[in-house]
């Protein structure tokens, strides 16, 4: 009996010193995904893609967008050239924002919520809808600061082979190794709500900065046919 027990003992010790070796040794040898080495992407020209008849036309559809429900006064008006912000929203859309944060606790939640986030990030976009000056001013100094360390890297984009699409450009860049990419081209989106506290020189130096970038240039979408 004592033989039969000391036997179940050292045989389940072992099954466990084995199990345990296993569970230990498991991650060791197992093959996890890595994410692909970047290199150049092969895509459509700029040109091609601006041009538009790399693809087939779009299969017709007998389809009608008269809506009776249709509000066209919802839809923003496109300022006048020189006026922003401009991209992304227009000052009539500054203004209704302004009104709804004036609104306090009276606003609806949602909004709120996003309005309470925006304000910790003390963001451009925040500076401009709470006219914060003192904000503004240094978040525009800092712009231009990055736009004067982006003009000496725009040579080295435009001799890229994917230098056509700026977003697949720009990852190629930073792939490479260089210690300093141009990361600073996704600051420029900062420059519509910036512009006011800018002078008149670095309003031109960033925008001709933002015309060297985007010139014969185009994003990932517009590489897409119409259907």
């Amino acid at each position: 009996m004592k033989r039969s027990l000391r036997t179940c003992f050292f045989f389940a010790l072992f099954a466990w010193v084995l199990l345990d070796f296993g569970a230990r040794a498991e991650p060791a040898s197992r093959a996890y995904y890595q994410a692909p080495r970047w290199s150049p992407r092969l895509q459509l020209s700029a040109s091609d893609a601006v041009r538009g008849d790399f693809w087939k036309p779009s299969p017709a559809q007998d389809i009608s967008y008269d809506d009776p429900g249709f509000d066209e006064s919802r839809l923003a008006t496109v300022p006048e050239p020189g006026v922003h912000p401009r991209v992304l929203i227009t000052p009539g859309d500054v203004e209704r924002i302004r009104a709804k944060v004036a609104l306090g606790e009276s606003a609806p939640p949602a909004f709120r919520t996003m309005w309470t986030r925006v304000s910790r990030n003390r963001s451009a976009f925040y500076a401009l809808v709470a006219k914060d000056d003192a904000l503004g001013k240094t978040l525009a100094q800092r712009l231009i600061q990055s736009v004067r360390r982006l003009q000496p890297k725009l040579d080295r984009l435009d001799q890229l082979p994917d230098r056509d699409n700026l977003w697949n450009a720009e990852r190629s860049y930073l792939a490479s190794g260089d210690p300093d990419p141009p990361t600073e081209i996704w600051e420029l989106l900062d420059y519509d709500y910036l512009s006011g506290w800018m002078t008149p020189e670095e309003r031109e130096e960033t925008e001709q900065t933002i015309a060297r970038v985007v010139q014969g240039r185009i994003s990932n979408f517009m590489i897409m046919p119409d259907h």
